[in-house]
C-alpha cells in the first residue's frame, strides 16, 4: 500500500456507508469522505479508531494500520484495494 492516507473512494465506499471492525462485529463507523470516518460521533481517520478500539481490546499497540482492521462487505479494507487491483 503506498504512502498517505487510504482513499476509500477509490474503492468504491460511498459517504454514509457503515465499515465493521474485523475483530468485533458490534463496532461499526460510518464513512463521511474518502478520507476520514464518523466513530462515537467524533470525526477522525480509519487508523485513529482502529488504535481506539484495539486499546479498548487490551492491546498496547503504538501502531495500526486502519484498512486492515476496518471491513466493508466482509472483506477489511486492504484486502479490497489489493483485490481491486489485481482485478484491473
Amino acid at each position: 500500500m503506498g504512502r498517505g492516507m487510504f482513499n476509500m473512494e477509490m474503492i468504491g465506499i460511498k459517504p454514509g456507508s457503515t465499515l465493521v471492525f474485523a475483530k468485533g462485529d458490534n463496532i461499526t463507523c460510518k464513512a463521511i469522505d474518502k478520507h476520514q470516518i464518523e466513530f462515537e460521533g467524533k470525526i477522525m481517520n480509519l487508523t485513529k479508531s482502529a488504535l481506539i478500539v484495539i486499546g479498548r481490546l487490551g492491546y498496547t499497540w503504538g501502531k495500526i494500520a486502519g484498512p486492515q482492521f476496518w471491513m466493508y462487505e466482509d472483506e477489511t479494507l486492504y484486502q479490497r484495494k489489493r483485490r481491486m487491483e489485481t482485478e484491473e
